[in-house]
């Protein structure tokens, strides 16, 4: 199995939160990857398709038909299951972006990025898999991402400043707080917000609080549930197993239980 991952620390990281690359071969015993909703969309490049996306709690199967493609849906826990070898790249965006790069409004389910990109996304897809170097794949991907960058509006800056404002806090504050500190009334944050990101900004605290909760559980494995709540700013133990089965649509205790080796490079 070859796992590789990179966080851009250019000026590319305004654009770009994460490239990662997975190739796992047949007689691998990994058969599925679970997927954490983090608020970011993915530009995501399959190289074979015989796969299937799973979600929600009575585990509805979507057979994923294309080679370039985004996930928008709203009922995890997610995963995608596969029987044979399996390679993806994928590009994660900065969720200020969200809406920019994939502007596809209301559509929920596996969608097709042909749709939107074209030929371009076509002929990045034949290139990515003509390579065997990651350091190449990631240069493609940042020329293409820099080809199709939208314009940076004044607005966009304001989200990415909520944005990185919840990050900076990992999760642990309030459409209330953020609406005093950047001096706007509530319903216009929110307006602004969920137009770019596409999420209501109460459910992107709640995302980035658990995810920050899952990275901190992964480096610190001896914690105890009750006391990563309390680090978190839960003082409710049912409050946060809620938030947690909100965004992970399991328990903390069973997402932990089986921790696929996906999450290992947050170690």
């Amino acid at each position: 199995m070859i796992l590789e991952n990179h966080i851009p620390t250019t000026e590319i990281s305004n654009l770009i939160k994460e490239f990662y690359f997975a190739n796992i071969p047949a007689d691998s015993e990994v058969k599925y990857k679970p997927i954490i909703d983090d608020g970011c969309y993915d530009f995501i490049f399959f190289k074979e398709k015989q796969t299937e996306f799973e979600y929600g709690i009575k585990k509805q199967i979507i057979p994923i038909e294309f080679e370039t493609f985004t996930i928008s849906l709203s009922n995890p826990p997610y995963k995608l299951k596969f029987d044979n070898s399996i390679t993806f790249f994928t590009i994660k965006v900065q969720p200020w972006l969200n809406a920019s790069f994939f502007p596809i409004q209301s559509q929920k389910g596996i969608i097709d990025l042909k749709t939107i990109y074209g030929n371009e996304i076509i002929e990045l897809h034949k290139k990515l898999f003509k390579i065997n170097s990651f350091e190449k794949q990631k240069e493609l991907a940042t020329s293409f991402i820099k080809n199709n960058t939208p314009i940076l509006t004044p607005t966009i800056h304001f989200v990415k400043n909520i944005c990185q404002e919840v990050y900076k806090k990992k999760g642990i504050t309030s459409v209330q707080e953020l609406a005093e500190k950047f001096e706007i009334s509530r319903q216009e944050i929110n307006k602004l917000f969920k137009d770019k990101v596409t999420y209501t900004l109460k459910k992107f605290i709640v995302i980035v609080r658990i995810v920050a909760v899952i990275k901190h559980k992964i480096k610190h494995p001896e914690l105890a549930y009750t006391a990563l709540s309390y680090e978190f700013g839960y003082f409710d133990q049912s409050h946060f197993n809620n938030d947690f089965k909100r965004i992970c649509g399991v328990s903390p205790s069973k997402f932990f239980k089986e921790l696929p080796p996906f999450l290992d490079r947050h170690k």
